[in-house]
């Protein structure tokens, strides 16, 4: 049986769309292993400590392993236009995500893509929940859940040139619109950019989540919002993640219509989006 491999790239809501595609080709009888040899050792080491907390047992490729299964010769990251070129040469080995969302078929040795669709996440999205909640147990960070509001704006790394054409920075007039399904319930703000959060949030005055002092802090305030039934999520994997995670089906999530500013993009974005989510 051949070995696939599933590439990890991109930050945490990324690297778990990929993962749990990982899983979803180990479940139905694959051989797999992924691909984190473009991953910084900080990022890298933040994946296994995860993984681990979550029971997961995928292994890592090695160079070599990488190189027999789709002729990548690159030995960190894996380079766009090599990838362009062996995926045109050896379509048989390779699959290079084209339409967003979709779950590519079984036939190929290596995957690479963001694999971002609601219905593959909630399929292991149990799996991920318990591992951070052990996380947050062995951890003593633990807290209960709440009928609150999480809101979440993502700033700093949205407001470069390529995150603003490719995702957009969400306005004031979203948030605004998202807060009067919320009127009258506490609110609390996480952000990863401050300055931003107050600029759109404007005179309105909510408590800002100040983090947890834990080594991997992305981590902990993906567990924290994760523990509210409410929530009003920006437009990134990062968010998404954070509110599906121990969702039983009745939490209430307000989320952007416009998930994206390409206009290709957003044409698939209803493919990340549970259909009881509420857009605005």
């Amino acid at each position: 049986m051949n070995m696939k491999i599933v590439n990890i790239y991109g930050g945490l809501g990324n690297a778990l769309f990929q993962v749990a595609f990982a899983l979803y080709l180990s479940d139905i009888g694959h051989n797999v292993k992924i691909d984190t040899l473009g991953l910084t050792a900080e990022f890298r080491n933040k994946l296994r400590y995860f993984l681990k907390a979550c029971n997961i047992n995928i292994n890592e490729c090695s160079y070599e392993e990488r190189l027999r299964s789709s002729i990548i010769l690159s030995r960190r990251q894996v380079k766009h236009k090599e990838l362009l070129l062996l995926k045109f040469l050896f379509p048989q080995k390779i699959y290079k995500e084209i339409i967003w969302g979709e779950l590519p078929s079984c036939e190929h040795n290596y995957y690479y893509g963001y694999f971002q669709n609601y219905e593959l996440a909630l399929k292991y999205a149990k799996i991920f929940s318990k591992g951070l909640n052990k996380i947050a147990n062995e951890n003593n960070f633990e807290r209960p859940f709440t009928q609150d509001v999480f809101v979440h704006l993502r700033g700093g790394d949205y407001q470069t040139a390529h995150a603003v054409k490719v995702h957009g920075l969400l306005d004031e007039k979203y948030y605004s619109e998202a807060f009067k399904f919320f009127e009258s319930q506490p609110k609390r703000v996480f952000t990863n950019d401050k300055r931003y959060a107050s600029k759109i949030l404007g005179k309105n005055i909510f408590e800002y989540s100040e983090g947890i002092d834990f080594i991997y802090p992305d981590i902990a305030d993906m567990y924290l919002m994760s523990r509210y039934a409410n929530g009003i999520i920006a437009n990134s994997t990062f968010s998404f993640w954070s509110a599906i995670l121990g969702d039983n089906g009745d939490k209430k999530i307000i989320c952007p219509i416009k998930w994206f500013a390409d206009e290709r993009l957003q044409k698939e974005s209803f493919k990340i989006k549970p259909p009881h989510w509420i857009e605005r």
